[in-house]
């Protein structure tokens, strides 16, 4: 069973993991260089030049130790990968707690957001309705309306919200190219003034 790990070693376990990484590819290197001059001492060991015995002596011993060095540390590193490893599904379980944390977060505010459009709606309606009533007085004092203005409250919808910008999320909406495109012109329009 895996252990949580602390905030702190969250923090730091990644930045200690690179850094044995790359002391381990450092010793690596080493040890692949000293390899390399003990292959270029060969032919001197066997011909027995002076000095190359001893170098080749120096040289296997620093390989011998690089990588015994070289192992401790791929071995801390291994074991601190996998306690990495073992607290993935901790970290995804905070990551996903802060992720509902934020999602809940923009509900509120989209649900403050809906309830300011419900207010608008009914200040809409409510003008909308003022505006029909309104209507009957140039009616009554003798000026006569057009007669598709009977069919006004769903162009009035329709065209008030394209100008108001909702085609943005109701493509379906189209402004119309002649106009008019307001309840103002709308009215004007409608009423022959």
């Amino acid at each position: 069973m895996s252990a949580e790990l602390s905030a702190a070693e969250r923090r730091e376990m990644p930045d200690q993991i690179d850094a044995l990484s790359q002391r381990a590819a450092a010793k690596a290197r080493e040890i692949e260089a000293a390899e390399r001059q003990i292959d270029e001492l060969s032919d001197d060991v066997t011909a027995g030049k002076p000095g190359a015995k001893a170098s080749v002596l120096k040289l296997s011993a620093s390989v011998s130790e690089n990588a015994i060095e070289r192992n401790a540390i791929v071995n801390t590193m291994t074991k601190l990968q996998a306690r990495w490893d073992g607290d993935a599904p901790f970290r995804q379980a905070l990551a996903d707690a802060e992720r509902r944390k934020k999602c809940l977060a923009a509900i509120g505010i989209s649900v403050e957001r809906a309830k300011t459009v419900d207010a608008k709606a009914l200040e809409l309606v409510a003008a909308i309705v003022a505006h029909q009533e309104s209507l009957n007085e140039p009616v009554n004092l003798g000026v006569e309306p057009n007669v598709a203005f009977q069919l006004a409250p769903q162009f009035w919808f329709d065209h008030v919200l394209v100008a108001a910008g909702a085609n943005r999320f109701r493509p379906d909406l189209q402004r119309n190219p002649g106009g008019p495109n307001s309840f103002e012109e709308h009215t004007r329009e409608r009423m022959r003034i």
